[in-house]
């Protein structure tokens, strides 16, 4: 969070994935998107791609920020939907609390979604889907 400059923080990020073995490295470390928020999107979907568990887990990590901002909502709901052969515990992990947030946020867009999804069933039968409901996050 304290580098500014996206493609130095980039640099950074990009040889903290090489060594990155488990989920704490990588859901605790700060990244602020503010400003330059498409650099950023596009970012995600390339981690999204890796063949690395924790690179793929960073995408969806970073793609968490975007939750909140209404530009990007479509296009994360187009991204974890092509997730289904997603086979690594903690990137589907990741998915699930994706899922969970956009529930918190936007309720009646999520229950849409989740109509005609394509998750994969660790994702839908995942804890951390009924987690909103569970933490009083979301009115009943």
């Amino acid at each position: 969070g304290r580098i500014k400059d996206f493609d130095i923080f980039k640099k950074y990020l990009d040889q903290h994935l090489l060594y990155a073995d488990n989920w704490s490295v990588i859901d605790q470390l700060p990244i602020n998107i503010k400003h330059q928020e498409d650099k950023y999107f596009l970012l995600a979907k390339e981690y999204i791609k890796s063949d690395k568990t924790f690179t793929r887990r960073m995408g969806y990590n970073i793609l968490r920020k975007f939750v909140k901002n209404e530009k990007y909502i479509n296009e994360i709901y187009q991204i974890i939907d092509q997730s289904t052969n997603e086979t690594e515990y903690y990137v589907n992990m990741m998915i699930s609390w994706l899922v969970c947030e956009l529930f918190i946020h936007h309720r009646d867009l999520t229950i849409e979604y989740l109509n005609h999804h394509h998750l994969n069933k660790f994702v839908i039968n995942n804890s951390n889907y009924n987690y909103g409901i569970i933490s009083f996050n979301i009115s009943r």
